[in-house]
């Protein structure tokens, strides 16, 4: 559903997500060709992109940052900040007024 809606986001006049929050294993999907997509849009290249997934090893994580992942997280260590982090990550990517 989330690759459908942001399909419909370049759509004339439709806006895109502040945030995108992707995991490595995604049923049909793979995380990895999911962000390099977005980072080959330049309609999505400024939409900051968060991996939190199981999945996660040192080069699993450095895979994704190198595909363009903002920041990679393990679900099982996650900090209970992940809200306050998000809003401070999409305030410094989105453009300036």
């Amino acid at each position: 559903a989330a690759i459908e809606h942001l399909r419909d986001c370049q759509a004339p006049g439709r806006r895109n997500p502040d945030l995108i929050i992707t995991d490595i294993n995604i049923p049909g999907y793979n995380g990895l060709q999911i962000i390099r997509a977005l980072q080959s849009n330049v309609k999505f290249q400024a939409i900051p992109i968060v991996v939190i997934t199981a999945t996660l090893d040192d080069e699993m994580a450095q895979s994704c940052l190198d595909a363009g992942a903002d920041n990679v997280y393990n679900k099982l260590e996650l900090s209970a900040d992940l809200k306050s982090w998000c809003s401070e990550l999409i305030q410094t990517k989105s453009p300036a007024a």
